[in-house]
């Protein structure tokens, strides 16, 4: 798994950020791993969590993501695995595994970290007629399976890149989609969101039209930008793909690579989404009653 992930992540350079990352937490190896050890006694007293299939890096990433609190990290894992079985959202957790250079749109993590070990994500709609509001966050959770699982970072730099899209765009967002998609992401996959950049014509109408629904603090990190023409002025050109004046190889190449990816790994993908509370051995009551609530209402880093 490693070696295929290293094509689109340079998990030898992230793995190697580890103390570093570790560091900025007052956090030492040691103190980690008794960290994950607590954990690990933790879900071996909740016998509904899938305890096998949440590995120690899953767990050690988790904790850098949730800043070594334990009690949250226990929160996010508990939300992880039972946010799949709930009945409202089991449109977004579908076990059809795509070929990513296919879809209108996908997410690409970009190999190189910011000198901060921010991790920048481009989102780019390249057929805007055939995409789907649904399907495009359903492939954005199945990726972040993967990050959740191997990628070390402190902090996530999101580009969605509309430069190809028409202001048609807005009459197929559903804010309702979006709202379910931003819960799961912050809520299930611990994700630390440090910048979005809105890129196109219509950026502008798109953030407008979204940015009630989002958390204050999440909605004060989103710049909205015409088109890409500065944007390797406002983050490292080595971070970045040479579709925005970077010094990285092309957004499609990267899709290529994470055609690889899927292709080689769609067992692996289809066991980390299956990987879910079991419902039947929960103790102390039903979970699904009790995650009704909004995303706006989440704490968000």
């Amino acid at each position: 798994m490693i070696c295929v992930f290293s094509l689109i992540m340079d998990l030898a350079a992230s793995k190697s950020h580890r103390n570093d990352i570790i560091g900025l937490h007052g956090k030492t190896l040691e103190s980690v791993e008794f960290d994950v050890e607590i954990l690990k006694e933790w879900m071996k007293k909740q016998p509904h969590l899938p305890e096998e299939l949440l590995q120690d890096n899953f767990l050690e990433i988790h904790l850098i993501k949730n800043k070594f609190s334990v009690e949250k990290v226990k929160s996010k894992i508990e939300s992880y695995c039972s946010m799949k079985g709930l009945k409202r959202l089991e449109y977004l957790f579908g076990d059809k595994i795509c070929i990513p250079s296919k879809e209108p749109q996908f997410y690409i993590p970009l190999p190189q970290l910011t000198d901060d070990f921010h991790r920048i994500i481009v989102s780019k709609i390249w057929d805007q007629e055939t995409w789907d509001i649904k399907r495009d966050f359903a492939n954005g959770l199945a990726v972040r399976e993967f990050w959740s699982r191997f990628d070390y970072n402190n902090g996530e730099i999101i580009l969605f890149d509309l430069t190809d899209c028409s202001v048609h765009l807005l009459s197929k967002l559903r804010i309702n989609v979006l709202s379910d998609f931003l819960e799961i992401v912050f809520k299930a996959h611990s994700a630390r969101v440090k910048e979005v950049h809105i890129i196109g014509k219509f950026a502008s109408n798109i953030f407008s039209l979204t940015k009630t629904f989002l958390p204050s603090k999440i909605a004060s990190r989103v710049s909205v930008h015409d088109s890409a023409e500065f944007i390797a002025d406002i983050l490292p050109k080595n971070c970045l793909p040479r579709d925005y004046g970077g010094e990285l190889k092309s957004l499609n190449e990267y899709r290529d690579d994470l055609d690889q990816l899927y292709a080689d790994h769609e067992e692996d993908l289809i066991r980390y989404l299956g990987t879910r509370a079991r419902e039947d051995l929960r103790q102390g009551g039903n979970i699904m009653n009790e995650m009704q609530g909004t995303f706006k209402k989440l704490e968000v880093d």
